[in-house]
């Protein structure tokens, strides 16, 4: 038994001993901030990881083991470039399945697809408010649609994929008359991702029987470098 013991006990301080090491380095971002730079970081870390900021010289000091500062290392020269401008174009339509009165179905806006109006039987589109903006990677929007509502987004690229726009969180507000600021109980909140080219569809209704439902159509296209 002693033997065993023994046994399980020299596995275990071999096994101790047989962690990598943990080492520290740091790295100067030209261009990008280096507060932002967390949010990108923090995801490779292991946990013995930890990441600190020196703001005078924008710099991000890594602690880690060496392969995954390997792994950070390339991340951040990959990131770490002079802020893309992206137009995003957001469209919303209010679908319905009645009809006003006097009118005939209409079909379903080219920017759902061909098989949106097989999907959902809706009999009506409406068309609410065409917004497009330009804006920079980590910017964040705000706009009225018509009367009735207001868009919110942070607009950030991933760092492994600069075509690839995370628009988090997405807001859209439902305003009480003339309020301001606006509820702060959004209407629709979500994270949307699309690639650059691609066309995103979200809706909010307010039950899933609801005969009227709110689209929100983005799309987004990359302007170059500013």
């Amino acid at each position: 038994m002693k033997r065993i013991l023994l046994s399980v006990l020299l596995a275990f301080v071999l096994a101790g001993t047989a962690r990598a090491a943990v080492e520290e380095r740091a790295f100067q971002l030209r261009y990008r901030s280096a507060a932002d730079a967390v949010s990108v970081v923090e995801p490779l870390l292991s946990p013995e990881g930890s990441v600190m900021l020196q703001p005078r010289a924008n710099t991000v000091v890594i602690r880690d083991v060496g392969s995954v500062i390997d792994k950070v290392a390339v991340t951040l020269r990959v990131w770490d470039h002079v802020p893309f401008n992206f137009r995003v174009r957001v469209k919303f339509f209010l679908a319905s399945t009645s009809m006003p009165t006097g009118t005939a179905s209409t079909a379903a806006p080219v920017e759902l697809g061909p098989n949106f109006g097989q999907l959902f039987h809706f009999r009506s589109y409406t068309p609410l408010d065409d917004l497009q903006f330009v804006s920079p990677d980590g910017s964040s929007v705000e706009a009225n649609v018509g009367e009735r509502y207001v868009l919110r987004f942070t607009l950030r690229t991933q760092p492994s994929d600069q075509e690839r726009l995370i628009l988090s969180p997405l807001e859209l507000l439902s305003r009480a008359g003339a309020a301001t600021p606006p509820p702060s109980r959004p209407l629709l909140r979500s994270t949307v991702s699309l690639r650059v080219g691609q066309t995103a569809v979200l809706a909010a209704a307010h039950s899933e029987r609801a005969k009227e439902v709110l689209l929100v159509v983005v799309t987004a296209a990359r302007e170059g470098n500013p």
